[in-house]
């Protein structure tokens, strides 16, 4: 019953932008989340985020919830995969709770954004993944209309440095797997176009392999996010023209 609450609780906080009821250590009490203990299923040299110097420019604070999300990012492809176990459903839902706990903590939606544009997009970016997993029964993604606007205005700034150009794509296709929908189309291919050709980007499998350096669960986020919207005509060779 607790769970719910707490799932209710953070649902309401991720809609009207506050700060939750509860605080995190109610969340972790009698909790079994992996949050915190996962980092030792993390093999360094499979995980390319942490030899990203992007990270170096975050805060600690965000440095430790990026890296506890891409450890549960880690088991949930590996699983996909067969390479691991499933994760249980009850612990699944409780760690997300927590991460999503730990999100609005670190800056609520309906608060002050971070003033490090960098931070701003990595922050909005993990709550859209976060999202991602949160459906009501007509398994629809929640409803965040602060997200959804703030990621909106943070997706269409320029970054001059590489990897914070990668961040932006990052956010533009896991935005487009949660909160962005086919209205956005109008700026959203536009921009992507824009980042994939900077960044010499010209497939699929070039995008998915920028994408692998941030939260992206495969099995989930690739059918759901924009890239068939982009109508891009292919090559046999799966080159964009």
């Amino acid at each position: 019953m607790l769970t719910l609450r707490l799932r209710a609780d953070l649902e309401f906080a991720l809609h009207l932008g506050s700060k939750t009821r509860f605080n995190i250590e109610d969340v972790k009490l009698g909790s079994t989340t992996i949050v915190g203990i996962s980092s030792r299923f993390r093999k360094q040299d499979e995980t390319e985020v942490l030899k990203s110097a992007f990270l170096r420019n975050l805060s600690s604070d965000l440095q430790s919830l990026f890296m506890d999300i891409t450890d549960l990012v880690q088991l949930l492809n590996d699983a996909g995969a067969g390479h691991r176990p499933k994760i249980n459903c009850y612990t699944f839902h409780e760690t997300l709770i927590l991460l999503g706990y730990q999100i609005v903590d670190l800056s609520p939606l309906g608060g002050p954004r971070p003033k490090n544009r960098l931070e701003n997009a990595v922050h909005l970016g993990l709550t859209a993944f976060i999202l991602t997993f949160m459906r009501g029964l007509d398994h629809k993604i929640i409803d965040a209309p602060l997200l959804y606007n703030a990621a909106r205005i943070a997706a269409q700034e320029s970054f001059d440095d590489e990897e914070n150009q990668e961040v932006l794509l990052w956010l533009l296709f896991i935005g487009g797997a949660s909160i962005f929908t086919q209205l956005d189309d109008i700026w959203l291919i536009v921009k992507t176009k824009a980042i994939m050709q900077t960044l010499g980007l010209h497939t699929w499998r070039d995008v998915s392999q920028t994408l692998a350096k941030f939260p992206w669960v495969s099995a989930v986020h690739d059918n759901a996010c924009h890239w068939e919207r982009l109508n891009f005509s292919k090559t046999p060779t799966g080159e964009i023209r």
